[in-house]
This record gives structure tokens, sequence and C-alpha cells, in this order.
């Protein structure tokens, strides 16, 4: 459940008072669909987790109407993940 999930980026509270874009563009995947969105490192990129590849899939070609997008699958799975 992404409620569960113990994931947390200290740059965004920051950096979301000087670029507002940044909860726009995470509220954007939330509407998608995704399990779970948040912005990666210092802001470089903002991504979604799905659940499976036809909902991603759906997702990217909707975001991209605003943002340059694109899937990407991890390179490890942990013994739960999906």
């Amino acid at each position: 459940s992404p409620e569960n999930w113990p994931f947390r980026n200290d740059f965004l509270q920051p950096l979301s008072s000087q670029m507002p874009e940044l909860g726009a563009c995470i509220g954007r995947i939330k509407a998608t669909g995704a399990l779970y969105a948040a912005m990666s490192g210092s802001g470089s990129a903002c991504f979604g987790v799905y659940g499976d590849d036809e909902q991603a899939a759906k997702a990217q070609v909707s975001l991209s109407a605003y943002y340059r997008s694109s899937i990407a699958f991890p390179l490890a799975r942990l013994p739960d993940s999906i």
C-alpha cells in the first residue's frame, strides 16, 4: 500500500515554495493513477509508480501533453514488488 512506503525527499518542501510547478507535476502524476509519485533527487525529474504496464503507458501518453515523459523500469526488484 502506498501510504506504507517510507520514502521522502527532503528537498521537495523547500524547493516547492520556490518552484510550485514541482507540486503541480506530482499532482498530475497522481491524477493519472500512480500508486506513488515524487520528485527524484534535487528535482531533476518527477516520477510515478504504477501497478501495471498498461496503466503506465496510459499515464505516459497523458503526461506527454505537459512534460517530456518516458516509461522506465527498475534495475532491481524487491521481493514483494509488482
